[in-house]
């Protein structure tokens, strides 16, 4: 067990970014999703169907979050293809989990800003206008698509407006800090 943790951290350690925080952090994420999920009183008032559903898009997220982990871990150089690969399961996975819960994933809205933020903080402005427009399509699609936000929608239009104005911001501030750094 040791000389497969030591071989693991050797392996990360190599890595020319960060892009393997980024994977483990999907993972816990995604696990902290699944235990909520699995609490008996968030399940209360769901058909037993949704339930399953919802446990379904979870599950088949952590699993992708593990084969992307594991794609990492064989091919440690960078790899925009699996990052995109990872933003798209990331915001497809939380869309498809609010709008068959509804309301009882409501908060997954502060993961969506969260995992927005990271991708810009971790790989640059490209990834944070790409995080963006994903993170504005997806919550977009859970705004329109679920009953629970159509009877919130003024909040709904609001948030998604966040999604773009939070990180942008920030983008701004992390540019005139970088130029005040080298001044």
């Amino acid at each position: 067990m040791a000389s497969a943790w030591d071989w693991l951290k050797q392996r990360l350690s190599r890595r020319p970014d960060s892009e393997h925080g980024q994977a483990l952090v999907r993972i816990v994420l995604i696990l902290l999703i699944l235990s909520y999920v699995l609490l008996p009183s968030s399940r209360a008032g769901l058909d037993p169907v949704q339930y399953r559903d919802v446990l379904a898009i979870v599950l088949g997220g952590l699993a992708l979050s593990l084969a992307i982990f594991g794609w990492l871990l064989a091919s440690p150089g960078r790899s925009d293809v699996r990052r995109a690969v990872g933003m798209l399961a990331d915001y497809g996975l939380m869309a498809a989990g609010m709008i068959r819960m509804g309301e009882p994933l409501a908060w997954v809205y502060i993961v969506v800003m969260w995992v927005t933020v990271g991708n810009g903080l971790r790989y640059g402005n490209r990834y944070l206008l790409a995080a963006v427009a994903m993170a504005v399509a997806s919550f977009g699609t859970v705004v329109w698509a679920t009953e629970f936000w159509h009877s919130v929608r003024a909040l709904g239009l609001g948030l998604l407006a966040g999604l773009v104005a939070v990180p942008m911001y920030l983008s701004s501030l992390l540019r005139q800090l970088t130029r005040a750094t080298e001044e």
